[in-house]
């Protein structure tokens, strides 16, 4: 029986599982979406189909939140600091029946900064914020998700899996610095 139903969440239900790893922030939560025993979900894990599926569906989830994050930042502060917006309106008028004028007409507008906002920035973040650092943790997270991903390919040959334990090593030192800096 059970190894039925690893073979339909690798198979048949792996879309389903796809979205379930997605969505759900521990391993608790995958298996009470599955609907098996904590036991049987981490015997499922030894199963490199299986667990590739879900490291590979948290990976991504990582991954689009920290793209999230990245354009919620940068939209926030956009509007805390005001910014200038251009925009092109194409308008045809028509007078009478054959007479018909064109014209493209461009508008550019100034938006004065938040100052709630900009001192909300200033409490969460410090007085300075830094954009290259937050840049360069949204690179170091990027960078971090892909080595993951990349060591979970079952082909990989051992030279290649080798320099990526390099890299992980260099990330370790990377985020060793910056929870430093915090």
């Amino acid at each position: 029986m059970a190894k039925s139903k690893l073979s339909y969440w690798i198979n048949e239900g792996k879309g389903k599982l796809i979205q379930i790893a997605s969505t759900a922030s521990t391993d608790k939560q995958i298996y009470d979406a599955m609907n098996i025993h904590k036991d049987t979900f981490y015997r499922y894990m030894s199963v490199s189909d299986f667990s590739d599926i879900i490291k590979n569906a948290r990976a991504q989830l990582i991954q689009d939140n920290t793209e999230r994050l990245r354009q919620l930042h940068e939209d926030m502060w956009r509007q805390a600091h005001g910014y200038t917006e251009t925009e092109t309106i194409k308008e045809v008028w028509s007078k009478g029946e054959n007479i018909e004028k064109r014209y493209v007409k461009t508008v550019t507008r100034e938006k004065a900064g938040d100052t709630t906002l900009q001192i909300y920035l200033d409490k969460t973040y410090g007085k300075n914020i830094n954009h290259a650092e937050i840049e360069s943790r949204i690179a170091y997270n990027k960078a971090r998700t892909e080595v993951q991903r990349l060591m979970l390919d079952p082909d990989l040959d051992e030279a290649t899996r080798a320099k990526l334990e390099a890299v992980k090593q260099i990330l370790g030192g990377v985020e060793s610095v910056i929870g430093k800096t915090e």
